[in-house]
């Protein structure tokens, strides 16, 4: 299975539908484009991690939607900074600019977990006082605890643990810049890591300890992957099929929905190949008419991923179904009653979306307009 998926990668990256290469030199790109399809797919990719998070009978395959983020963030970071990146300059002033774009809405996320996961204290395996206060005093530096408490490495907000690794990758990106060669190396050398994750580990792992490792290989390999993504269609290089949006978004919630028998390979495949390819294809996707729903759908996104789990944790305490709890954080969970005669997520879902709109406009956005006028301007 590595030999073949690193064949098809290695095809993939020689395939042009135009002359030239993606290594030479090109025009610098117009900074101020926007790729409403791709902001789109975020915000659908965010909807699946929510369902998938409160029952797994709709998109089985949801967490690897982690992985569409991360060459989502690689293929729009290259396009942004990328070049600017590749003179060695403005790399304290590109991660001041992720900081900005990423804490404000991870710290809401963190408080709420305050007092989701304080409610959980005493109720599941291992999760004590103690470690409660290890986690409250590593979420403002955004960093991991090192235990393996179902609440994961990051217990007061489950999905911090892919932000960890966006930082990270970010961090290697700051370096690397969008230079060609550079960034196809890693994305290349990554692919057997990536590969041997997936392996051991659901989706290649990172969000608890055991499977922590599994983590850095995702990042490098996706983020890199988009990149290099970014870099064959800044070519001039596009898939020899313009699909529509419509198409994309039926893949992606096939893919998401589906069931399939060897779990690891159909893993695999989605990160090494079907997921960068949507976002290439998505990169030349139009919007049409839906282009302010689809603007929409992306800006909430980040809220809505960031702040999903404490807010499900919490509705499912204050309504007692333990065994939505359980199901969640895989472990028996005390208190609480029977299970709700439907899935909380139903309630989970619009309550996430309607607070992550609220977020985004009402906090997230002039708050960073803020720090960037006060910090990065």
């Amino acid at each position: 299975m590595p030999f073949a998926l690193t064949a098809a990668v290695v095809a993939l990256t020689l395939f042009c539908h135009k002359s030239g290469s993606p290594f030479a030199d090109t025009p610098l790109p117009d900074r101020s484009h926007r790729f409403v399809v791709l902001d789109a797919m975020r915000g659908l990719a965010a909807l699946v991690v929510v369902i998938y998070h409160g029952t797994s009978h709709v998109f089985p395959m949801g967490y690897a939607a982690v992985d569409l983020f991360f060459v989502l963030s690689g293929f729009v970071l290259a396009h942004r900074h990328g070049e600017e990146l590749n003179s060695g300059g403005h790399r304290l002033d590109f991660l001041l600019k992720r900081v900005i774009r990423l804490y404000p809405l991870y710290a809401v996320g963190a408080f709420l977990g305050l007092v989701s996961a304080g409610l959980l204290v005493g109720r599941i395996d291992a999760w004590t006082w103690r470690l409660y206060g290890t986690a409250a005093a590593l979420a403002p530096v955004f960093l991991p605890v090192l235990s393996n408490v179902a609440l994961g490495v990051f217990p007061l907000d489950g999905p911090a643990w892919s932000l960890f690794f966006e930082a990270v990758g970010n961090i290697v990106f700051a370096f690397t810049g969008a230079r060609p060669r550079l960034t196809a190396a890693i994305a290349f050398l990554s692919l057997p890591l990536v590969l041997l994750a997936i392996k051991h580990w659901q989706g290649g792992g990172g969000s608890t300890l055991e499977e922590f490792p599994g983590g850095f290989a995702r990042v490098l390999f996706s983020f890199f992957a988009g990149v290099v993504a970014w870099r064959l269609w800044h070519a001039g290089r596009r898939l020899p099929w313009n699909l529509p949006w419509g198409i994309l978004f039926l893949i992606m919630i096939a893919i998401y929905a589906a069931c399939p028998h060897k779990t690891a390979l159909f893993d695999a495949l989605l990160v090494v190949v079907v997921q960068p390819l949507l976002i290439w294809a998505g990169a030349s996707s139009r919007p049409g008419r839906l282009e302010p729903v689809m603007t929409w759908l992306g800006a909430i996104s980040y809220a809505l991923y960031v702040i999903h789990v404490p807010l499900h944790l919490l509705l499912l305490d204050l309504l007692g179904d333990r065994d939505g709890l359980s199901y969640y954080l895989g472990v028996p969970v005390s208190g609480g009653h029977s299970p709700l005669p439907f899935p909380a997520v139903l309630i989970t879902l619009p309550l996430a979306v309607a607070a992550a709109h609220v977020l985004t406009f009402g906090f997230d956005i002039p708050v960073r307009r803020w720090l960037t006028r006060r910090f990065a301007a």
